[in-house]
């Protein structure tokens, strides 16, 4: 019953990082074309432009775990060994808070 319920929580993570990675990328795709124009970018907008594409080129080996049959099963040993190869889209709220809380401890010494 656990592992079902694991099941169904990671396939509804996947889709929902799908949807949200496709729907960045027709927002990026909109910029780009803003880019095309001669217009310039608010920072925000590049900053979405910038991660957009970082995380599409994240997908590229991502891919092919999902591709290749039984390889998804290494998919967390991979995870474990390279965090970062996960696209933004795909990171759960608790690796997001982790995430910052390693940026605010990191500034601290700073100040």
């Amino acid at each position: 019953a656990v592992v079902s319920t694991q099941s169904v929580h990671y396939g509804r993570d996947n889709y929902d990082g799908c949807k949200l990675l496709f729907i960045e990328v027709k927002i990026s795709a909109r910029l780009s074309k803003k880019i095309f124009r001669g217009e310039s970018l608010t920072r925000r907008e590049q900053n979405q432009l910038k991660r957009t594409v970082g995380d599409v080129f994240r997908l590229v080996p991502f891919a092919m775990f999902i591709i290749i049959p039984f390889m998804e099963l290494l998919l967390p040993f991979a995870l474990y060994l390279f965090p970062g190869m996960l696209p933004s889209t795909f990171e759960t709220i608790d690796k997001k808070k982790e995430k910052s809380t390693d940026c605010d401890s990191a500034l601290i010494p700073l100040l």
